[in-house]
């Protein structure tokens, strides 16, 4: 994971009597010693490291869409606006940008530089292909120097006054929830509904402030989703759990929790929930059941339909109500080790477990903790002898963990055993290759 990513401008000399807006500097944007600027010029026919652009549009470019790139995950399917927002060529302004691109799970934000073809007749040519992600924090350093430098040049200008509002929000604990989830909800600062988020804010006092962050996107669009939390409230609906043995679990994913990337902690949270419960092959589904003390046909009898998200009602003592929203064998055991998770990982206050189709890092921890909980890939290595790619072995092993084939697949691609693949259920950014193919389709 890199951390030093940078905007450097040096601006041009002899700009008399031109207006802030059109200043203008040679930029340069590197990140992991890679210059994501490397470019050709086709008017001076010269390569070069740098391009002359106007450092206002883009400056105001990411001050009006600062929320949305702290904090809004990349859609299933990434629409035209998901991209204005998150993706440089947006800015336009008659400028030729970088085809530079950024997904955050609010805690990792991944950056993406894509090659341009020159096709369109533009006057700058990229050249760099790559990949790589940064903590939230190393990112809002780099663009917080960025920003102040542009201030300093430009004074008292529409994007000192922005930012500094946008500071003085995040200083105050109840604006920045707010902006939050806008910013989940796909709005731009000030453009989101405000009596709906207020309602949505208002469920924190129940679901518990992350879980309701967390939902945010469902409880605005899917009424179905506070119906199920009263129903699983009440036991109208749903399977009543009681899981043995949480404390020590919690009191390991607190000392653990700051010291892993999203992925890396859920593997190493199902690494000592296997050790802790004394999983040392597959972990069967009537020993799943035991744990989590209920049976297989009241979990499977309650899990009749298919949704991407499932809920959990905790009732305080270990005590859960769950809908699984899920019909297969396969799907339910996943999504009833991602509850497992959830109910280790949550906050003190979070009385809801969300799991979600989301791309945020608590639903990245859900998924690697349920994929290596129920196959570990360790056991996967040790069924293929070396013969990684052997897909029919493949499908042998996801008969005997419970499992699908693509988990499998998945677990063996996260682990930079196979080649990534395209078109697939691909969990959390995992994959330390520089290009993955699922960064570049979301801006292509």
């Amino acid at each position: 994971m890199g951390n030093n990513f940078a905007i450097k401008t040096e601006w041009i000399q002899n700009q008399d009597n031109i207006g802030i807006e059109d200043l203008a500097a040679d930029i340069t944007i590197t990140f992991c010693e890679r210059n994501l600027t490397d470019n050709y010029d086709t008017i001076d026919g010269l390569r070069k490291t740098s391009v002359a652009l106007a450092p206002y549009p883009l400056a105001w470019w990411i001050v009006s869409n600062w929320w949305r790139l702290r904090w809004e995950p990349t859609p299933l399917v990434p629409s035209t606006d998901w991209r204005m927002s998150h993706f440089l060529p947006a800015i336009g302004d008659g400028y030729c940008w970088p085809s530079i691109g950024f997904q955050t799970d609010g805690e990792i934000i991944r950056i993406t530089s894509l090659p341009t073809t020159g096709e369109d007749g533009a006057s700058v040519i990229y050249h760099t292909l790559f990949s790589e992600l940064i903590s939230a924090k190393s990112f809002e350093k780099s663009i917080e120097s960025f920003i102040n430098e542009c201030n300093n040049k430009y004074f008292d200008s529409n994007i000192s006054q922005l930012w500094n509002f946008i500071q003085d929000e995040r200083k105050d604990k109840e604006a920045t929830i707010f902006r939050i989830i806008e910013a989940k909800l796909g709005f731009n600062i000030d453009e989101g509904p405000e009596k709906e988020i207020n309602k949505i804010i208002e469920k924190a006092k129940y679901f518990g402030e992350k879980s309701t962050q967390e939902l945010s996107v469902l409880l605005y669009k899917e009424s179905i989703v506070e119906k199920e939390i009263d129903g699983l409230k009440n036991h109208n609906i749903g399977t009543d759990i009681f899981i043995e043995n949480l404390y020590e679990m919690r009191k390991y994913a607190k000392q653990n929790e700051n010291k892993f990337l999203p992925w890396e902690y859920g593997y190493a949270l199902a690494h000592e929930f296997r050790r802790s419960y004394g999983i040392e092959n597959v972990l069967s589904t009537e020993q799943m059941c035991k744990i989590i003390g209920t049976s297989k046909e009241k979990l499977y009898i309650n899990s009749q339909k298919n949704s991407d998200f499932a809920l959990g009602v905790s009732f305080g003592r270990n005590q859960y109500s769950v809908i699984l929203n899920k019909k297969y064998p396969t799907a339910i055991r996943f999504m009833t080790a991602r509850m497992l998770c959830d109910a280790i990982i949550a906050e003190a206050d979070d009385n809801v477990l969300p799991a979600t189709s989301s791309k945020t890092a608590r639903q990245k921890i859900q998924r690697a903790f349920a994929a290596e909980l129920l196959c570990p890939i360790e056991l996967i290595e040790d069924r293929l002898d070396n013969n990684y790619t052997n897909e029919d072995m493949w499908n042998d092993i996801a008969e005997e963990f419970e499992v699908t084939p693509l988990l499998v697949k998945s677990q063996l691609a996260n682990h930079s055993l196979i080649q990534q693949f395209d078109n697939a259920n691909i969990w959390f950014d995992s994959i330390q290759i520089a290009t993955p193919a699922y960064a570049i389709n979301d801006f292509i």
